[in-house]
């Protein structure tokens, strides 16, 4: 038997033959054999070498293709949030919204019960005063004596007793203005009837003709008062007047309304110009 044996075609090699110390690229050509060594010095030959400048240039191509990248990453993520934030936004303004108006109507009608209760006040305090206007105003003048005579020229019998004080409201005008109203305040209710039941009058009485006699109303009151006699004069009322300090209005279809605020002469404005025009058309 022959000693020297022929390798079986495709037979799997050893770990022998796989040995790195030389690679053969052509078998029996011991020239093309390269070694570690070879290897070595060849990968340590072509090795690239940067510069600071090129490693530079480098990094910002880089970070400008990350940056597009996240960027669009980020407007893609930002634009599918943006419904949802802004239906959230809105839902939660509209709630506070909604709940600032309905705490802002509850503070204003206190506010406007709190006016009405002072104001009712204020206006009981003044249940024993009335306000004349139209007496021509003269220096150094007695109101008390005005008052009193033209209390008995009108019919009434009242003597100065019944009387607490009297003066002009406001500081003194120009001479040839307007005269300002006389304030008087009377020691009692009945005492203040005296003169309230004969004002009327003053229409048909020289020289008191253009003599006014009113209630001493408050700023309130007198405001809503000036109001309501604005419908009358626009006949959209049939009449407004006071009695006790309460302004009373009888509309057109001759139901007397007590006016508290001023919202109750809008509404009646419009109820009145409501019944014009269904009058007018038919």
């Amino acid at each position: 038997m022959d000693n020297h044996s022929t390798p079986i075609q495709g037979r799997r090699p050893d770990k022998r033959d796989l040995s790195t110390s030389s690679i053969d690229l052509v078998p029996g050509n011991k020239k093309n054999k390269i070694s570690d060594s070879d290897l070595m010095e060849n990968s340590e030959t072509n090795q690239f070498h940067l510069s600071e400048a090129d490693v530079d240039v480098i990094s910002r191509k880089m970070r400008d293709l990350f940056k597009a990248d996240v960027e669009a990453i980020v407007n893609s993520v930002v634009q599918s949030l943006i419904p949802q934030i802004i239906s959230g936004i809105n839902e939660s303004l509209t709630t506070k919204i909604t709940s600032l108006e309905c705490e802002n109507k509850v503070l204003k009608d206190q506010i406007s019960e709190m006016q009405v209760q002072a104001d009712r006040a204020e206006q009981y305090s003044r249940r024993n005063c009335l306000r004349v206007s139209g007496i021509p105003e003269t220096e150094k003048e007695d109101t008390d004596g005005i008052i009193l005579k033209m209390v008995n020229d009108l019919g009434a019998n009242l003597s100065i007793d019944e009387i607490d004080r009297t003066h002009r409201l406001g500081p003194r005008k120009q001479v040839g203005s307007k005269p300002r109203d006389i304030i008087i305040k009377f020691v009692s209710y009945r005492a203040r009837q005296k003169l309230y039941n004969v004002r009327t009058s003053a229409k048909t009485t020289d020289p008191y003709k253009k003599v006014y006699v009113n209630e001493a109303l408050t700023r309130y009151r007198s405001e809503m008062f000036y109001d309501a006699r604005k419908l009358a004069s626009d006949k959209l009322v049939e009449g407004a007047w006071t009695h006790d300090g309460q302004v009373l209005v009888r509309d057109l279809k001759r139901v007397i309304h007590r006016i508290d605020k001023p919202e109750q002469i809008t509404e009646l404005r419009a109820k009145s110009r409501s019944y014009a025009s269904v009058a007018a058309s038919k």
